[in-house]
């Protein structure tokens, strides 16, 4: 991570993704397209599909993917926001980056990166998660924090949550008391 990144973050408190970025960590959450798309295709065709029959099931397909596409592309929009997104923790005493090291070792998780004004550490592998990347930036009066997936894990299943409340309830009671 460089000066320009980092700089971005604290201006805008969320990661800069590029399209690149998109397809790498998000291909998956493409497929609210194809449900839009295949019902599109199916509604405007010269078929039985355009025939509206509310008795039958064929002729509500195109009408339920169209829904479902939009719903799903809603939910995977707001995801991937709020893996974007970092959230912010308020310091009252001054900290350093040994002692953020020492908090993360004590919470199980693995320093991956290590420089002057971040950390990045990963989690473990559970049942539920392929493991996150927990990175740590530190400001003068708080710390920005996310949670986001090592992969193109399709569902966090409320980990990143979990990740952030864990590492506040660890650091108020080690740091911040």
């Amino acid at each position: 991570m460089d000066d320009r990144q980092i700089n971005y973050i604290i201006k805008n408190g969320k990661w800069n993704y590029s399209v690149t970025d998109y397809l790498d960590r998000h291909f998956l959450l493409s497929m609210p397209l194809v449900f839009i798309g295949l019902g599109i295709y199916m509604l405007f065709q010269d078929n039985k599909f355009r025939q509206i029959k509310f008795s039958s099931f064929t002729s509500l397909l195109p009408y339920f993917l169209l829904i479902a596409g939009c719903l799903f592309a809603i939910l995977f929009y707001k995801r991937v926001e709020s893996e974007r997104s970092f959230r912010k923790i308020e310091i009252l005493k001054k900290i350093n980056i040994g002692d953020l090291t020492s908090s993360l070792s004590g919470l199980g998780w693995s320093i991956e990166e290590l420089e002057g004004k971040y950390i990045i550490a990963q989690t473990d592998w559970s049942a539920f998660s392929w493991g996150e990347e927990v990175t740590i930036i530190l400001c003068t009066d708080y710390l920005l924090i996310n949670s986001r997936t090592t992969g193109s894990q399709p569902f966090t299943l409320g980990r990143d949550i979990h990740n952030y409340k864990m590492l506040k309830e660890h650091l108020e009671l080690k740091l911040l008391a």
